[in-house]
């Protein structure tokens, strides 16, 4: 498993006279090593691939804004986002591509979100060696009506961020923190650059029960109120959940969501 690992640092293309120091004390001490017994592996807990989150999605809504209900149906095409299952791919990621949501509101319907692209990309370190880990990062593309600011705030915006993150709890929780950076039609602080801090959280709870918290706070924003976000899933099966959001601002959002996955 070592050599393995000193071969994956090799493709990270660190400094060869590193590398080779290191597998030259590995050869050392393998050297020394007696002669091992066959290695029985069981209870092996890793799912088949087959039995991954499938990418698509439809999901259906229902939500509280200011004392004021609404429903909203959702189109996802591919792929996964932090809280979904961790079979057959990287946890703690987003990999979203036209994440679609449409509001059913006093007798209208509206455009309530567009994500054209969202990706996250925590890069925790898994062992202690030296350079391990790296920078998160994320990238937002798209449209969303921020209910938690005032009813009619709308940006079309794009956002990318950069900092750190760490791993607790035997790899079940990480907690990030990000400086992020807007670009565009910023309804809610009427700039178009704006900037903020972000601090979070995606724990494992319980079996395959996730949940993720975050706080932000923006550069511009005229009101000292911190936006809040938590956000709960449950898993019904390989092919649906159900989700339990919180946001808040100026204002308070519920949201209890269905969704339904697929091929």
């Amino acid at each position: 498993m070592l050599f393995e690992f000193i071969q994956l640092q090799q493709l990270k293309q660190y400094e060869p006279e590193y590398v080779t120091a290191l597998k030259k004390a590995l050869v050392k001490a393998r050297l020394k090593l007696p002669v091992g017994n066959e290695i029985k592996v069981e209870n092996y807990q890793q799912s088949a691939p087959h039995k991954a989150q499938k990418p698509s999605n439809y999901s259906v809504s229902a939500l509280d804004v200011g004392s004021k209900a609404q429903s909203n149906l959702g189109f996802r095409l591919s792929y996964f986002d932090s809280l979904a299952s961790d079979v057959a791919r990287v946890p703690y990621s987003n990999l979203e591509m036209l994440d679609v949501e449409i509001a059913v509101r006093d007798s209208n319907m509206y455009v309530d979100k567009l994500h054209i692209l969202d990706l996250e990309s925590f890069n925790p370190a898994y062992t202690d060696w030296i350079n391990e880990g790296g920078w998160s990062w994320q990238l937002n593309l798209g449209f969303e009506r921020d209910r938690t600011n005032c009813q009619g705030c709308k940006s079309t915006f794009a956002m990318g961020g950069v900092g750190k993150s760490m791993l607790l709890n035997n790899d079940r929780s990480l907690v990030y923190g990000m400086v992020n950076g807007y670009l565009g039609e910023l309804a809610s602080t009427a700039q178009v650059i704006d900037a903020s801090i972000e601090v979070g959280v995606i724990s494992d709870i319980y079996q395959d029960i996730k949940m993720r918290a975050a706080i932000e706070r923006f550069y511009h924003r005229q009101t000292a109120e911190l936006s809040k976000n938590v956000e709960l899933v449950v898993p019904l099966n390989q092919d649906a959940d159900i989700r339990l959001i919180y946001k808040s601002s100026e204002q308070t959002l519920w949201q209890l969501k269905l969704n339904y996955y697929w091929n």
